[in-house]
């Protein structure tokens, strides 16, 4: 009866350690299911908001590339405007050469319009001098393929006077005078070219003329008119 009595509390004590070891086992395991969760879900929480920055930075990468494309644009597109400015000018005065010698001064009043006087003198040996001034209307246009290079057409007006050296004089002044005055109508075809960003243009026309009258009443054409210039541009 003893042994029996002894029996019954020993199995009441392994029965109690079995089953507080089962639920400890069932607690931890149940924890370390919460934890992946919680792992699990911090993680896809986490990952959402790393996949938004990413796709944010990837954005603003795709627009950061996009940009200089643009700049890059703009910035060949307007230095056609800043060549137009260097290849082009407002007033000019120079020297012009072939017929004589004659200093020239050219401004622009609007893109492709300009007015040029032109004041020439012209020696002949043995026989006197010629000096003239003349007044042109010029116009102006590009040719395309060649920055700077423009062709120019026009027309206008000019007047002079032929002095006779004193030896010819005297023999004219038997018909009346010992210079000769004159005036008529010329025109101007020609080429210039404006040298890139220096202040240097150079051009070469010709200028025939029509002389309407003169002091013995004489009238005609004259291609001997024109030359090659070069001015300072400004």
């Amino acid at each position: 009866m003893k042994r029996k009595q002894l029996h019954l509390p020993i199995m009441l004590m392994l029965l109690f350690f079995t089953v507080s070891a089962q639920a400890q086992t069932k607690k931890q395991t149940g924890k370390k299911q919460i934890t992946k969760t919680v792992v699990q879900k911090k993680a896809t929480v986490e990952s959402k908001p790393t996949a938004q920055v990413n796709e944010k930075m990837i954005e603003k990468e795709v627009k950061s590339d996009e940009t200089p494309k643009a700049e890059k644009s703009t910035e060949i597109s307007s230095p056609t405007k800043e060549e137009k400015a260097v290849t082009s000018y407002k007033t000019a005065l120079g020297l012009k050469f072939l017929w004589g010698i004659a200093l020239t001064g050219k401004h622009f009043f609007k893109e492709k319009h300009a007015v040029e006087a032109i004041f020439k003198y012209r020696g002949y040996t043995g026989v006197g001098a010629d000096i003239g001034l003349g007044v042109l209307y010029e116009y102006h246009n590009d040719i395309k393929g060649v920055e700077g290079l423009k062709w120019y057409g026009g027309g206008g007006v000019y007047v002079g006077t032929f002095s006779f050296k004193d030896e010819i004089s005297q023999y004219m002044d038997q018909y009346g005078s010992g210079s000769n005055f004159y005036f008529g109508l010329a025109g101007v075809l020609g080429l210039e070219y404006k040298i890139g960003s220096l202040p240097i243009a150079i051009s070469a026309d010709w200028q025939p003329s029509f002389q309407l009258k003169d002091t013995y009443g004489s009238s005609g054409f004259s291609a001997e008119s024109g030359g090659i210039g070069v001015k300072y541009t400004f």
